[in-house]
């Protein structure tokens, strides 16, 4: 057989036969044909923090039922959140960099969580791009933070993670995070998180 490279990285869950050999959990870090994708920290960190996602929130899918079709949200939560547990780590919005001066050359980067996508206007979809407006949300709810309390507003999406189940989308983890904000920061950092999700139409 023939090897070939990937451009892409990926988490594979325990029992998925992506990467044959391995039973457990995996990461795979391609080794692209302009970029290797394990030099860049920052999709080392996001592929973790699928491995996060997926431990805490295992039933996690990506579609529910809708009344005007299908609520992709679920899909955009299961890219957008590692993406915002990768930026909380760096302090930095841009992820990719490293991969993203080859791979997408006009932004130079990955994704951007230093956006104003919102819903519906922005929803296509496609779970990276989606993410994008979680993600985004999420990050601009923590720069609205003082420093000091930001650790904490990351704490508080990880619990919000572990209380996610199958029907969760972007209206039901704000509300899980907005409760586990009034918990760890209080009201006024939960309402200040919760005009963000509500501007940004994820209510």
């Amino acid at each position: 057989s023939q090897l070939m490279r990937l451009d892409n990285a990926f988490y594979a869950p325990p029992g998925s036969a992506i990467v044959p050999g391995i039973d457990g959990s995996s990461i795979a870090m391609g080794q692209g044909t302009l970029a290797d994708f394990a030099y860049d920290g920052d999709v080392i960190y996001h592929e973790i923090g699928h491995g996060v996602v997926y431990t805490l929130a295992p039933d996690l899918g990506y579609l529910l039922p809708h009344a005007h079709g299908i609520d992709t949200t679920p899909g955009g939560l299961v890219e957008g959140l590692p993406d915002y547990l990768s930026s909380s780590i760096t302090g930095d919005p841009l992820l990719g960099e490293f991969v993203g001066r080859d791979f997408a050359p006009e932004t130079g980067v990955v994704r951007n969580l230093d956006n104003d996508r919102r819903c519906p206007d922005s929803i296509v979809g496609e779970t990276h791009y989606d993410g994008e407006i979680i993600g985004g949300a999420l990050w601009e709810a923590r720069a609205a933070l003082p420093e000091a309390n930001r650790v904490a507003m990351d704490r508080a999406v990880t619990t919000a993670i572990a209380a996610m189940g199958a029907d969760t989308n972007f209206a039901a983890f704000q509300e899980l995070l907005v409760a586990e904000l009034e918990l760890a920061l209080g009201a006024d950092a939960a309402a200040g998180a919760a005009a963000v999700f509500e501007a940004r139409g994820l209510i």
